[in-house]
Parts: C-alpha cells; sequence; structure tokens
C-alpha cells in the first residue's frame, strides 16, 4: 500500500525548474546522447567477440546502454511536464529561484542561506533547497521579516526571513 501511495504523490507533485536548472538537464541529454555512440560500439565489439551468453563486456554494456536510455527518457519527460518558472525582478515573496537569508529566532547569530529550487536542482550542500523541503514549504510566498515554523523530528523551530533576493 505504502508503494502505491508514493507512486500517487509521486504522479500528483508538480515539479519546476529555474531557467539554470533547465539548461543543466538539457547539457545532461546532450551528454547523455554522446555517450549512445560508445556504448554501441562497445556492444558491437563484444557480438564480434563471439559467445554473449558467457561475455561480461557485452552484459555490462547492454545494461549501461539500458540505464543512459531511461535516464535520457526520464529527463526529456522532466523537460516536457516541468514548469519552467523565472523569479521575478524585486519580487518582495519567496518563490521558486528566490535567494533568502533566514535567520533562528532562538539563536540570533545562525543565520542561513538558501536558494529555493525544484526538487531536480536541489543540492542542500551548496544552499540550493526544495520547495517539497519543510523549509521550502514554509517560505513560498512570504514576505521579509516574517516568522515561519519549520517541523523538525525534534521539535518546531522559528525562523526570520531576513532578505529575498
Amino acid at each position: 500500500m505504502f508503494l502505491v501511495e508514493h507512486f500517487l504523490v509521486f504522479l500528483i507533485m508538480k515539479e519546476y525548474l529555474t531557467p539554470n536548472g533547465k539548461e543543466k538537464i538539457e547539457q545532461d541529454v546532450e551528454i547523455l546522447k554522446s555517450r549512445r555512440k560508445g556504448i554501441s560500439a562497445r556492444i558491437s565489439d563484444a557480438i564480434e567477440q563471439g559467445d554473449l551468453k558467457e561475455n561480461g563486456e557485452y552484459d555490462t554494456a547492454k545494461n549501461e546502454q539500458a540505464l543512459v536510455e531511461s535516464e535520457i527518457i526520464r529527463l526529456e519527460e522532466l523537460i516536457r511536464n516541468a514548469e519552467v518558472v523565472d523569479k521575478q525582478k524585486d519580487s518582495l515573496v519567496v518563490e521558486i529561484g528566490s535567494s533568502i537569508v533566514i535567520r533562528n529566532i532562538a539563536n540570533k547569530d545562525s543565520m542561513k542561506t538558501y536558494v529555493i529550487v525544484g526538487a531536480e536542482e536541489s543540492d542542500p550542500s551548496n544552499g540550493k533547497i526544495t520547495i517539497h523541503s519543510p523549509i521550502g514549504e514554509a517560505v513560498i510566498g512570504k514576505k521579509i521579516k516574517e516568522k515561519i515554523i519549520v517541523k523538525t523530528p525534534k521539535q518546531d523551530v522559528v525562523f526570520e526571513i531576513i532578505k529575498i533576493e
């Protein structure tokens, strides 16, 4: 039952991309497509070696081909169906593409900077968090000086939005 529910959430969850994110994914697709030729050449070489039942290189190349093809399909589908959101200049509210600075109210010295992005672009170690994250969900549509509550497993944490760019 959990898998069905998870799949349904995946189906109805809208995917968003920033223009830079879309461009990066398009570049990734081109890189994957260029890998096709090398994989095809490896498969041809393996076929020429003869007996495919015990040909590890053939199996490896076919598996790599399947992975590359499925990733190309996934990324092209993402590009087709995602909504590309271009942040409005001088927006007064947090939206996809916004760079924000938030401060933990309990620890006034603790400030964090994040860029709000779609799930595909998420890279928390580099400050890019998805709109589906607890902080992302809490800040979308909020203004400077607004307080937000982020639910964590241990406690609710209150932040204040210090800056929106």
